[in-house]
């Protein structure tokens, strides 16, 4: 292991690798690996985020949405970007129809019954992405590269 410097949240050339020591290493910047990134983040890990495209680009051409299930919606405000999201716009699921192909019943969940205001939410990818490319911005513990792709593991 080399010497631990602190960590800056900045892209560094891909040549400078090598010669840095993280603790974890994620292969992949989207929505689950910036998820990760931004909790391990939180600790002392020393983390690095391998992302073969442009975050900006990226973002410019999704324009897809995910449901995002209540204990994630929990989690991605522990991790500090769900203020964010809510800012940029999340619609609230307030019942599911639970059915299966061929078989006549359903059940109905209702945010009611359960005693919260959503059962999840409908968010824009770009919304999440972007909020949770803040709160990795916003520490120093984790360093980006990208455009770069792994090409071994020693």
């Amino acid at each position: 292991m080399g010497t631990r410097t602190p960590m800056m949240n900045r892209i560094i050339p891909v040549n400078v690798a090598a010669m840095v020591d993280y603790d974890v290493l994620i292969v992949g910047g989207g929505m689950v690996g910036m998820s990760l990134a931004a909790a391990l983040g939180q600790t002392t890990l020393r983390v690095g985020i391998v992302e073969n495209s442009d975050l900006q680009h990226r973002l410019a051409h999704d324009g897809r949405a995910s449901a995002i299930a209540l204990g994630s919606a929990r989690i991605l405000d522990q991790i500090g970007a769900w203020k964010t999201m809510q800012s940029l716009g999340v619609s609230p699921i307030h019942r599911v129809v639970v059915s299966d192909e061929g078989f006549p019943l359903t059940t109905t969940l209702h945010r009611n019954d359960l005693g919260v205001s959503a059962l999840g939410y409908v968010v824009e990818n770009q919304v999440t992405e972007t909020a949770l490319a803040q709160v990795v911005a916003a520490t120093r513990r984790v360093q980006w590269f990208r455009p770069a792709k792994v090409v071994a593991i020693a």
